[in-house]
């Protein structure tokens, strides 16, 4: 048995974070490159558009948006949504590999003969006596999404990635249930259990903030003292940033994190799965402008005024002017995970665009679908519309005809028929219900996608994987998808 206050104290060492130290790159096996999108709460009041208050690093704004014209284009092209990709290819470093240890062990413990599995297929692999495994063989676009699992621990999903090896942190059933009782609560069989800390972007522990995590439930965060045990009396993060969160209901979750001030920080988005154990980090992120052009992907790219955006997770938002441009901010930004911009428009079904982060915060162009294009694109398919159902509208650049299907963040099973209904447009651009796989328009939706982190994945003719990515898609809305 684990003695709470010990291991709870032994976290001298800060959890392993979950996701790269920058935007995530690909390692392509055909066309590589993709981008994701989302969006999500009703929009509060408006801001002006140029933000609060411009940091001396950003230039100084007129409050007069630019004057000039918008050129006339024609309707979104495929080369176009391709432009939409935000990840550059990049070597392979090494294979998708990683560490398996146990938490709060403080000595960094392997867990050996513990199953890697990878979602959506039958390929697995075990742990050797140094916790190690890796996919050697394995070469696809985006991420690797594996759940780990052994008798004794809480399972866990991990997306590994091109760029080195993951060390990932197990929990066991014993500390699990510790850390319940420590919280003065009991831990249910098989809910979920959240540890986390909240970091600087240098990596310090920070005290003084509170975390709200809203989603399926709203649930109560426990923090840790100086000495690194849950506390029931603190509101606050300790000088060691940690915080808790036992029997959580199976779900995505937002991570909203706020200053002493009551100030937003950076948003996250969590997948919390059955029986599962997360230990990470949260970045508290670096403040941006985020600055773009909203234009009308199915109207000959016109520009859309009056839009509200802002950033998933966050409160804050602007609005389009007359030529569709907005400067949203400042806001606080977690470079290092997916961030989505979220669109709000009426005659429009919400939009929701990956945003990645840039070294000069340049404004980007990004497109929205229509309702009556949605809605057309449902009738040509011979369905409707389910209440309650998300849309992916999304453009694929492989040179050979793929299958693109979403997986739910625990299907293990490959001959699942996967999440929504695929549909595939013709080399003209229109819909062809009989169609099971993309033409050389390469544009293809996927209609009723659940509430929830998904996995696009894309198959090639003899049903070999391509890539995968982590999609999170909402009700009544409108994911753009472009790889």
């Amino acid at each position: 048995p684990i003695d709470i206050r010990a291991y709870m104290r032994a976290q001298d060492k800060v959890p392993t974070q979950e996701g790269p130290t920058g935007p995530a790159s690909t390692v392509s096996i055909s066309q590589p490159g993709a981008s994701v999108g989302t969006t999500l709460t009703p929009a509060g009041p408006a801001v002006n558009l140029f933000g609060d208050a411009a940091p001396s690093s950003i230039p100084e704004q007129s409050a007069t948006p630019p004057t000039e014209p918008l050129s006339p284009k024609e309707p979104l092209a495929k080369q176009e949504m391709m432009a939409l990709g935000t990840d550059q290819p990049v070597a392979p470093i090494v294979p998708f590999s990683g560490r398996v240890v146990e938490a709060f062990t403080g000595a960094a413990t392997s867990v050996p003969k513990a199953l890697v599995q990878v979602l959506g297929t039958n390929l697995h692999t075990t742990t050797d006596d140094n916790g190690a495994f890796s996919f050697p063989d394995i070469k696809v676009s985006g991420v690797l999404p594996v759940i780990i699992s052994k008798d004794g621990f809480l399972k866990r999903r991990v997306d590994l990635r091109p760029r080195g090896k993951a060390d990932v942190e197990l929990v066991s059933e014993n500390s699990a249930t510790l850390s319940a009782l420590a919280a003065g609560d009991s831990r249910g069989a098989e809910s979920g259990y959240l540890f986390g800390q909240l970091v600087s972007v240098s990596g310090e522990a920070l005290d003084g903030y509170t975390v709200e995590i809203s989603g399926p439930s709203l649930m109560k965060s426990v923090y840790g003292d100086a000495n690194g045990a849950p506390s029931r009396t603190l509101t606050t993060t300790s000088v060691r940033g940690q915080f808790m969160v036992v029997n959580v209901p199976v779900g995505t979750y937002h991570v909203t994190i706020y200053d002493a001030l009551g100030k937003e920080r950076a948003p996250h988005i969590i997948q919390v799965g059955l029986h599962e154990g997360l230990v990470r980090k949260f970045s508290l992120g670096q403040q941006k402008y985020l600055r773009g052009r909203l234009l009308n992907a199915t109207s000959t790219n016109a520009a859309i005024d009056g839009a509200t955006v802002q950033m998933l997770g966050s409160q804050k938002t602007a609005v389009t002017d007359a030529q569709g441009r907005f400067i949203l901010g400042p806001v606080y930004v977690d470079c290092a995970t997916l961030n989505y911009l979220q669109v709000d428009k009426g005659g429009f079904y919400r939009n929701r665009i990956d945003y990645a982060c840039t070294s000069d915060d340049a404004s980007r162009d990004y497109y929205n679908f229509s309702a009556a294009y949605i809605d057309g694109t449902a009738v040509d398919a011979g369905t409707s519309l389910s209440a309650g159902a998300g849309i992916v509208v999304g453009h694929v650049g492989y040179k050979n005809s793929v299958k693109m299907q979403l997986w739910g963040p625990e299907e293990m099973n490959p001959d699942s028929t996967g999440r929504g209904k695929d549909f595939y447009m013709d080399a003209d651009g229109v819909l062809n219900s009989t169609r099971n796989r993309t033409s050389s328009n390469g544009n293809f939706t996927v209609l009723d996608a659940p509430d929830g982190l998904s996995y696009m994945q894309a198959f090639s003719g003899d049903n070999q994987t391509l890539s995968f990515w982590p999609i999170y898609t909402s009700s009544s809305t409108v994911n753009v998808y472009v790889q």
